[in-house]
């Protein structure tokens, strides 16, 4: 078995977008109206205004696993699930604006080396060709190999576009629903922790993920925890 890892937009029908649902306002309507019903059940005054969070990087994540999840299933469904014996979920990551491109994904791809040269004897300039135009500018390091492009050839060809976006869109009012909650209910977040759990290699990646203000507690709360 050989091993991959693979940005999601390297496939041509596979993506996760948070920039472009509409089920974020679907979701917040949802949760307002529950409110409002709360509010008259509790005999409380209900706000209108009350202001909502939203934990964007567990949505792509919850996203990114339906993916995969989505994926797995046609392999299974299609009997090629012993090309590639398994996908897990690695992490996710968006611009800092949406101009040109979009959130993404990275998975590993554990692969049968034998069934994917015979795929790849297969359908040899089709392959090729997918080399050739690969993304680099996501991350020149994600792409390595022929198995990198078999892999892509394989998701490209399999996987239906219009299917894979109506599984996508039944989805997300459900990621979205189930990582939002009110502001003022909000747990105060241990920055120096949550920082923590990243190496050193992906700490750069995940403070830039916080909004600015987040960020300058974030640093300044690490400064301070590693004067101790």
């Amino acid at each position: 078995m050989i091993k991959t890892k693979i940005d999601n937009r390297d496939f041509e029908h596979v993506h996760i977008d948070t920039y472009s649902m509409l089920t974020g306002e679907s979701a917040d309507e949802m949760m307002r109206e529950n409110d409002r019903e709360d509010a008259d059940t509790e005999g409380r005054d209900y706000d209108e205004n009350r202001d909502i969070d939203y934990d964007m990087n567990a949505i792509r994540e919850a996203l990114a696993k339906e993916s995969i999840g989505y994926l797995e299933n046609e392999l299974e469904n299609n009997e090629l699930d012993g090309l590639i014996t398994d996908i897990k979920f690695l992490n996710t990551g968006h611009p800092k604006f949406y101009n040109y491109t979009t959130d993404w994904y990275v998975a590993e791809y554990t692969i049968d080396e034998d069934k994917m040269n015979e795929y790849i004897q297969k359908h040899p300039e089709a392959v090729q060709a997918k080399l050739e135009t690969y993304s680099k500018q996501y991350d020149e390091n994600l792409v390595d190999n022929k198995y990198h492009a078999g892999v892509c050839h394989l998701i490209d060809h399999l996987i239906d576009r219009e299917d894979y976006n109506m599984h996508m869109w039944e989805i997300e009012r459900e990621a979205y629903y189930e990582n939002m909650q009110w502001s003022d209910e909000k747990e105060p977040v241990d920055y120096v922790a949550q920082l923590r759990e990243f190496d050193d290699n992906l700490y750069q990646i995940h403070i830039n993920e916080l909004d600015e203000d987040a960020q300058e507690q974030a640093r300044k709360l690490l400064i301070e925890h590693n004067k101790k």
